[in-house]
């Protein structure tokens, strides 16, 4: 809903204010007559998931042609969002009646409500002007005030600068039948932003009544209180071309984008009282490549056939963590994967234990598995407290195919997707073959068992500091005691565990659009 007001012919007034709103509701149920439900006596949980966003936005706008080359637009507004969500739960067990679906038919249940609330104040100012329409600047200003972060903080202002220019224009290049239309550009821009609610200092609730009482318990997440907003800042540059009266057009981009101030809850000692504390988390650079090229491939008639294939890769780099952090691991207390995250490393990188394998260059065994005992060797021996880099969740590159063909009212469209490189962590094959406890492995990879195999892998027949490598002839037995359940043999291996490649290509759409005409 808004309304606007011309206050002049060059001057005028906008005001808007909307209110995005959604209730998400969840139902889970566990029958008493199933296997999975039998031990409960069944369970029932309902979720009740509510979001409201309310913004206001004033905009005040002054649009002049300066002189006969030179055109400005300015603008001073103001923004207020507000953010009310909750989060509201009922769970329980043990029916009373079997086949009386209703959480009320529970003998124990408890419920539990979880509201948030979340203003941000801004102002800003934009600044544009042109020269003949040809070369462009563009100058803006924003200033927050956030409820979510300390008093000391929750004032954070953000610049941006860009700047274009239509260079066919100028040089009278644009009736030329290859290059139709070329501009260049870059920028420089800061983007703050705020934290979530209850992320600053300690917070408690309440917990379900026993025997009248009602309990505290205090969050396990603990907050800096001295947190500061994230920043982004980055660099742009990049070029639009447009050749063959425009059929082919290619935008290139480079940026370089420098975040620092990331809020971000690190894993903490238990022994602290706590499982995570939230901080500003030092500072990482990412240097991204972006491409696309829009053909129109053919155009005949009532037909026309339109190609868009976009490419992009991303490089982060860690630059430096808070002082006295020299590294940050998540999920510190799995014996599987870890995400790690040390200066000069980048995001994203994954840490564990590959299978042993011979590191000599130039020798007919480099890049073999070790055997140890007829079986293969995990982490060379070394205690699980030395780990390895294996991978990187980042891929290489990704991109997209996407075509559209139209004939007069039908359109036929299509996209493809793919990702180059890049790891992943597919904790279901891991729960496949066993945990800790020493289930039996129940996964089809290790459907192989109870036989004799010689594993294709080299022995030391030397030393330690001299080794010498020779084939692998020793047959051994394979089963979950001797391989699947060994840590050292199968279980930790990442090549086992459900570290694996991400790469792919898939077919995203597949569409058939019409257009029925009035009569």
């Amino acid at each position: 809903m808004g309304a606007n007001y011309a206050l002049t012919d060059w001057l005028k007034l906008d005001y808007r204010v909307g209110i995005d709103q959604y209730t998400d509701n969840r139902f889970i149920l566990t029958s008493p007559r199933t296997l999975i439900g039998a031990g409960a006596n069944g369970s029932i949980s309902e979720r009740v998931l509510q979001y409201q966003e309310i913004n206001s936005n004033l905009l005040l706008t002054a649009e002049r042609q300066l002189t006969d080359d030179i055109g400005a637009v300015f603008s001073v507004g103001n923004q207020i969002t507000t953010i009310n969500t909750r989060d509201f739960t009922s769970t329980g067990t043990n029916f009373v009646i079997a086949d009386f679906i209703s959480i009320n038919n529970l003998s124990q249940y408890n419920t539990r409500s979880f509201p948030t609330s979340r203003s941000i104040i801004g102002v800003f100012a934009d600044a544009r002007f042109d020269y003949k329409q040809t070369l462009f600047l563009n100058l803006t200003g924003r200033n927050d005030w956030s409820s979510t972060l300390p008093r000391a903080n929750r004032s954070f202002f953000y610049p941006s600068i860009s700047t274009s220019y239509i260079f066919t224009e100028t040089l009278k290049l644009n009736s030329q039948r290859v290059l139709s239309y070329g501009k260049v550009r870059a920028s420089f821009a800061e983007v703050g932003k705020d934290a979530n609610p209850f992320l600053i200092g300690n917070y408690y609730s309440t917990l379900a009544p026993f025997r009248g009482v009602v309990g505290v318990v205090r969050n396990n997440t603990i907050g800096s209180e001295d947190l500061r907003p994230e920043r982004t800042r980055g660099l742009e540059f990049g070029f639009d071309v447009g050749l063959f009266n425009n059929r082919l057009k290619l935008d290139v981009n480079y940026a370089i984008q420098t975040s620092i101030d990331q809020i971000v809850p690190i894993p903490v000692s238990r022994a602290t009282g706590f499982t995570n504390f939230v901080i500003n988390a030092g500072s990482i650079r990412n240097n991204i490549w972006e491409v696309v090229a829009d053909a129109t491939i053919l155009q005949k008639g009532s037909f026309t056939w339109n190609s868009v294939l976009n490419w992009s890769r991303l490089r982060g780099r860690v630059l430096s963590l808070p002082d006295g952090l020299e590294e940050i691991t998540f999920q510190p207390a799995t014996p599987w994967v870890k995400q790690r995250i040390v200066p000069g490393g980048r995001p994203g990188d994954f840490f564990g234990w590959p299978l042993s394998r011979v590191d000599a260059p130039g020798s007919d065994a480099d890049g073999r598995l070790i055997i140890i005992n007829g079986y293969p060797d995990v982490n060379n021996g070394r205690p699980l407290a030395e780990d390895s880099f294996i991978g990187n969740a980042f891929p290489d590159w990704e991109g997209g195919w996407t075509n559209v063909m139209r004939y007069k009212n039908l359109e036929f469209s299509f996209l493809f997707t793919f990702r180059k490189g890049g790891y992943v962590f597919d904790i279901n094959r891991r729960l496949r073959y066993g945990q800790a406890g020493g289930e039996a492995p129940t996964g089809a990879e290790t459907n192989l068992r109870n036989r004799l195999v010689v594993f294709d892998g080299v022995v030391n027949s030397g030393t330690a500091e001299n080794p010498v490598w020779v084939e692998n002839t020793q047959p051994v037995p394979i089963g979950v005691n001797e391989l699947y359940g060994q840590a050292f043999r199968y279980r930790l291996a990442s090549e086992f565990n459900g570290f694996q490649e991400a790469s792919c290509c898939a077919s995203k759409m597949l569409a058939l659009h019409t257009t029925c005409q009035p009569p």
